[in-house]
C-alpha cells in the first residue's frame, strides 16, 4: 500500500488520531511478551492507539521498562534484517518517549522515522534517554521505530526499546531529573535543580508547599534552580517545583533540606572562656549532629587533597588535657592528630568511633594546643571528616599569694578587696559574713580577684572572703574585716540647720544688694526667695521682694515680655499673688503673656536659659487660670528648642546652650555642656512639674527629660558633692560651681520627693551636694561664693564670687532640701564644738544607724568623763542631758539611742 493511497484509507475511516499503518502480521514472538497491537499499547503507555510490526517486530517486554511497568521491545533478528513497528498521528504536534538500546557496534541502529523521514537514531550500549520530535506537517503523520541490524556487524542479540509513548499539539512538562536532598550548614548555601523535558515551561519552587518568592536570600524561585544563600534554621524542610505549560503541570518529588544549627568552638568543645583560633573557610566549626555528649562537638570543615585543616587555642601550663574524638578518613593516609606545642601527641586514622584521649601532661608556661585534620595527596572515604568534644584541662589547684585586708571606711566611699593567687583557669567567689554575693550597684567584681563597693554602707560591715577554684581543686582566703563608718556628708541635716543657712544666705544678699534692678538675674533671685517665704514665713522676704515688685510697678523685667528674660520675674510675681491676689501683681506679665501664646511664633528660644527664665511662668498661669493655652504654648516651644535646634543630644543625655555650643569642644576635645546651663534646664523640668500640665504627654515629657538627666550628672558630682562648670571636661575649670550644683540639688531633691527619683540612689547625691555648699561656699557672713558670673560657657569661679543667680538657686534648693529633710527623718549632730573632744570637736563623733536606734560613738582620753546633751531646735539652743548610760571601751565610749519615726535631734558631747 503507498503512502498516498494509505492516507486516502485513513482519511476515509474517519480515525482521529491513531491507527494501522501496515497490514502485514508479525513472525517473531518472544516467549516473555507478547507481539500484538493491544500489548504494544499498553507497554508503550498508548492504550487507545493502534499498533503493528513487520515480520521481526516489536513485542511487550515486562521486565525491562523505563517506567517499571513494560515497555517494546525489537524481536530477534537476523543480521542485515531491521525490526519495527509503527502507528501514526494527527499532526502537527510533538511526539515524545524514552528508548534504550544495546548493541556491541554503532553500525546496529535503532531509529525514528516520521513521514518515513529519519528523525533520529541512537546505537552502542545507551541507557534509558528522553527524545521528542516535531511533526510540523498537517494531517496523519506516520511514525516508525525500527532496529536494524548492520550485516558487517557481531552484535549477536543486539536489541533497542520504547516506552512511554506520548503525542500532542503540546506536550505536559515531564521531569527527568529531580531535586535531590541535602543538608547543609547554617549560614551557607544551597541549590536544588530539576530537568525538565517539554517546552515553554514555568517553574514554581515551593517550601513546605507553599511557594517560595524571591529576596531575603531566595532567587531562582520560577526557574529550573532554586538557590538558597545565608541558610536559616527555619528553612529545614521540604522543598519541590511545580513545572507548568499550555499542556498541562506536573509536580517533582520532594527534596529535603536539613539546615545544620552552627555553634561557636568554644561552645562545641565545653569549655568555656578558651578563645579557640581555626584555620579554612569554614574551618572547624560547632554542630549538633555528630557527638559525644549528646549535645555539640567541633566538626572539620571541607578540604581537598593534600590539605590540612586546625584549630587551635594557648593555655598556661602545668596541667593535664584529655578529650574525646573521632574520625572517617581514608585508613593511614587522611588522618586527624593533636600537637601539645610543636610535639605530635597522638593521632587516629580510617572509621575510628568516639574514643577519649589522654590525659596528655601539659609543660609549664604558655602552651598551643592544636587538632588537625591532613588529608594526602589522593584518595577520599567515609564522611572525609574529623570531630572532637569534651576537651577539658586540669591545671593544679590554686595558691593564694596575697591575702585580702582588712580596713575601714567612711559610707558611701569606695571600699577595695584584693587576692593574689597562682594556678591557671582561676574562678572567684566572694562572700561576706558567708553569703555568696552577686554583681549589683552595691558591689562589682565579685568574680574577679578585686571586690569592689561603689559606695559603702554601714550595713555592710563585716567580713569578707572569696574561694577561687579551678578544675585543679578549691581555696579559701583569709576573712577580711571592713568597718564603715556613718559619714554624716551623706546625711542631710535637720530642718533647723538648713533653715539657718537659708536665712544666713538671704539676709547676706538682701543687706548688699540695696539697690533695685530688673536684670534676669535678680528674677532668678527673687524666685528662690519667694520660694524660701513659702516655707519658711520670713516677713522680711516677702516685704523685700513686694518693694522689689512695687519699685517696677510689676511690669516685665530686662527686655520686656518680647524674651524670656523679661519674664523670669514672673515666676516671684504669680506666686506673690497667690499669697495677696492684687490684680496688678500679674496684670501687665499676663497681657504680655497672653500676646506671645496668641502670637508670638514658637520658635523664640534659642538658647536653654529661656526655659528656666520663661517655662514656669507659663505653667504658673496655666495652673493659675486651667487652660491648656498657656501649657501647650509652653511645650510646643520646648519642642521647637528641643528638637527643631537640635540643643538636646539624645545621646548624651545633655544639652547644648545654643547652637555655637553644638560645635564648640572643650580644652581636652570633648563636648561642651555647660553646668549652669544643664540646671536651667532640670530645675525647670521640676519647676514646670510642680504645676501639674493637664496634658499627660506634656507631663511624661519633663518627668523623663528631669530623670534623664539626673542619672547622667549623678555619676559626674565631685567627692565634695559639687559639680564643675564644664560637666564633661572637669578639668577645665576645676573649681566648684555653686549656682550649676543649687540647680541640680534642687531639681533632685523635688524629683526624690515627688516620686520621680529614687529617694536611696539619688539621697546622698543631695545631701553630699547640700552640705558641700554650706561647708565650702557659703561664707560664716552669708555670703555665697564660687557663683559663675554671668557668662554662656564654661568659666572659673572663685571663693568671692557671688550674684543674684547663684543665690536664688541656693534658696530654692534650700527650701526643697528642707522639705525632703521633713520627710526622711535622720539623726544628725551640731556644729557646736565639744571641749577636749580632739580638734575637730564632733567630727570625732560616730553615728551607727541601725533598725528602731542608733548608737553615738566618740573617741576618749584616759580618766575622762563625758555628758551627752541633746536638742530638738538648734536655734533656741536648749540642750538638756540625754537619758541612758554611757558605757566605756579601750579608747573609746559609745551610748544607745532610741529612734523615733519622723523626729530629728541634735546631740553635742562635752568632757567633764
Amino acid at each position: 500500500m503507498s503512502c498516498r493511497n494509505f492516507t486516502d484509507w485513513a482519511r476515509m475511516l474517519f480515525l482521529p488520531l491513531v491507527f494501522w499503518v501496515n497490514m502485514a502480521v508479525a513472525q517473531d514472538i518472544n516467549v516473555n511478551g507478547t507481539s500484538d497491537s493491544n500489548s504494544l499499547a499498553l507497554a508503550l503507555n498508548t492504550p487507545n492507539w493502534i499498533w503493528h510490526t513487520n515480520a521481526v517486530g516489536w513485542f511487550s517486554e515486562p521486565r525491562v521498562a523505563h517506567d517499571g511497568f513494560g515497555a517494546a521491545q525489537s524481536a530477534s533478528f537476523a543480521a542485515g534484517q531491521t525490526s519495527s513497528m509503527e502507528t501514526a498521528v494527527m499532526g502537527p504536534g510533538k511526539v515524545r518517549f524514552w528508548w534504550k538500546c544495546a548493541s556491541a557496534d554503532s553500525g546496529d541502529k535503532l531509529r525514528l522515522y516520521v513521514n518515513g523521514s529519519q528523525s533520529k537514531s541512537i546505537s552502542g550500549n545507551k541507557d534509558w534517554q528522553i527524545y521528542t520530535a516535531a511533526i510540523s506537517g498537517s494531517g496523519t503523520q506516520g511514525l516508525r521505530w525500527d532496529y536494524a541490524w548492520s550485516s558487517g556487524s557481531s552484535a549477536s542479540g543486539a536489541t533497542g526499546w520504547v516506552d512511554q509513548v506520548e503525542f500532542g499539539r503540546e506536550l505536559p512538562p515531564l521531569i527527568t531529573s529531580q531535586p535531590a536532598s541535602s543538608t547543609n550548614l547554617e549560614g551557607g548555601s544551597t541549590k536544588f535543580s530539576v530537568v525538565v523535558n517539554g517546552s515553554s515551561l514555568a517553574y514554581q519552587w515551593r517550601f513546605n508547599e507553599t511557594n517560595l518568592i524571591e529576596g531575603n536570600g531566595i532567587s531562582g524561585s520560577k526557574s529550573m534552580s532554586l538557590k538558597l544563600s545565608g541558610l536559616r534554621l527555619t528553612q529545614s524542610g521540604s522543598y519541590s517545583v511545580v513545572v507548568t505549560n499550555v499542556a498541562g503541570a506536573v509536580t517533582s518529588a520532594v527534596a529535603n533540606l536539613v539546615v545544620q544549627r552552627v555553634i561557636s568552638v568554644t561552645e562545641a568543645l565545653d569549655w568555656a572562656g578558651v578563645a579557640w583560633k581555626t584555620s579554612g573557610s569554614p574551618g572547624w566549626f560547632g554542630q549538633t549532629n555528630i557527638t559525644h555528649d549528646g549535645e555539640d562537638a567541633a566538626q572539620s570543615g571541607p578540604i581537598s587533597d593534600g590539605k590540612s585543616i586546625y584549630f587551635t587555642t594557648n593555655i598556661t601550663g602545668p596541667g593535664t588535657l584529655s578529650f574525646w574524638w573521632k574520625v572517617s578518613s581514608e585508613t593511614n593516609n587522611d588522618v586527624l592528630l593533636l600537637q601539645i606545642g610543636s610535639v605530635e601527641k597522638a593521632r587516629i586514622s580510617g572509621e575510628v568511633d568516639w574514643v577519649q584521649a589522654g590525659p596528655f601532661a601539659v609543660p609549664s608556661g604558655s602552651q598551643a594546643l592544636k587538632w588537625t585534620y591532613k588529608k594526602n595527596s589522593s584518595g577520599t572515604s567515609g564522611a572525609d571528616a574529623g570531630w572532637v568534644d569534651q576537651v577539658s584541662f586540669v591545671p593544679p589547684a590554686p595558691e593564694i599569694t596575697s591575702q585580702p585586708a582588712s580596713q575601714t571606711v567612711l559610707s558611701d566611699s569606695t571600699a577595695t578587696f584584693a587576692v593574689g593567687a597562682s594556678g591557671a583557669g582561676l574562678s572567684y567567689q566572694w562572700y561576706w559574713d558567708g553569703l555568696a554575693l552577686s554583681n549589683n550597684a552595691a558591689a562589682s567584681g565579685v568574680n574577679t580577684a578585686n571586690l569592689v563597693l561603689p559606695a559603702a554602707a554601714t550595713n555592710q560591715s563585716g567580713g569578707y572572703s572569696v574561694v577561687i577554684t579551678n578544675f585543679g581543686g578549691a581555696v579559701t582566703s583569709a576573712v577580711a574585716l571592713l568597718e564603715v563608718h556613718y559619714d554624716t556628708n551623706n546625711v542631710l541635716p535637720g530642718t533647723n540647720e538648713i533653715a539657718a543657712a537659708i536665712l544666713l544666705a538671704n539676709d547676706y544678699f538682701i543687706r548688699n544688694n540695696t539697690r533695685q534692678t530688673k536684670g534676669w538675674s535678680r528674677g532668678v533671685n527673687h524666685s528662690g526667695n519667694a520660694r524660701a517665704n513659702q516655707f519658711l514665713g520670713t516677713q522680711r522676704f516677702y516685704d523685700w521682694a513686694v518693694q522689689w515688685g512695687d519699685y517696677f510697678r510689676w511690669q516685665p523685667g530686662w527686655r520686656g515680655p518680647t524674651n524670656a528674660d523679661g519674664e523670669v520675674c514672673g515666676q516671684a510675681y504669680v506666686d506673690l499673688y497667690k499669697v495677696d491676689p492684687q490684680p496688678i501683681r500679674i496684670a501687665a506679665l499676663k497681657a504680655g503673656m497672653d500676646n506671645r501664646v496668641a502670637y508670638v511664633p514658637v520658635d523664640d528660644w534659642w538658647w536653654i536659659d529661656a526655659f528656666f527664665m520663661a517655662g514656669p511662668v507659663y505653667a504658673r498661669f496655666g495652673n493659675l487660670y486651667q487652660t491648656n493655652s498657656y501649657f501647650d504654648k509652653l511645650f510646643a516651644m520646648y519642642q521647637d528648642m528641643k528638637v527643631r535646634r537640635g540643643l538636646y543630644d539624645p545621646t548624651e543625655g545633655l544639652w547644648y546652650r545654643d547652637a555655637d555650643a553644638k560645635i564648640a569642644k572643650t580644652a581636652n576635645g570633648k563636648k561642651q555642656f555647660w553646668g549652669r546651663g544643664e540646671g536651667w534646664v532640670i530645675a525647670a523640668c521640676a519647676r514646670i512639674l510642680e504645676q501639674s500640665p493637664t496634658s499627660a504627654a506634656q507631663q511624661a515629657e519633663y518627668a523623663t527629660m528631669l530623670q534623664r538627666m539626673a542619672a547622667v550628672l549623678k555619676p559626674r558630682q565631685g567627692s565634695d558633692g559639687f559639680w564643675r562648670a564644664s560637666i564633661y571636661d572637669p578639668g577645665e575649670v576645676p573649681n566648684p560651681e555653686t549656682s550649676a550644683t543649687a540647680l541640680f540639688t534642687y531639681a533632685m531633691a523635688w524629683g526624690i520627693r515627688n516620686g520621680y527619683l529614687d529617694a536611696a540612689e539619688y539621697g546622698p547625691v543631695v545631701a553630699r551636694a547640700w552640705n558641700g555648699m554650706v561647708r565650702i561656699a557659703l561664707h560664716p557672713d552669708g555670703k555665697l561664693g564660687y557663683v559663675q558670673p554671668q557668662g554662656k560657657f564654661p568659666d572659673k569661679a572663685g571663693y568671692e564670687d557671688t550674684a543674684d543667680h547663684g543665690v536664688g538657686p541656693f534658696l530654692l534648693a534650700g527650701s526643697e532640701v528642707m522639705l525632703l529633710s521633713t520627710a526622711t527623718p535622720s539623726v544628725t549632730t551640731t556644729p557646736v564644738p565639744a571641749p577636749g573632744v580632739g580638734e575637730s570637736g564632733l567630727a570625732e563623733l560616730q553615728i551607727l544607724q541601725g533598725k528602731g536606734s542608733f548608737v553615738l560613738r566618740w573617741k576618749t582620753r584616759p580618766g575622762a568623763n563625758y555628758q551627752v546633751l541633746w536638742t530638738d531646735d538648734l536655734l533656741l539652743g536648749d540642750w538638756a542631758p540625754l537619758d541612758g548610760e554611757i558605757e566605756f571601751g579601750e579608747g573609746e565610749a559609745w551610748i544607745s539611742v532610741g529612734a523615733e519615726d519622723g523626729a530629728q535631734h541634735f546631740f553635742r558631747i562635752e568632757e567633764r
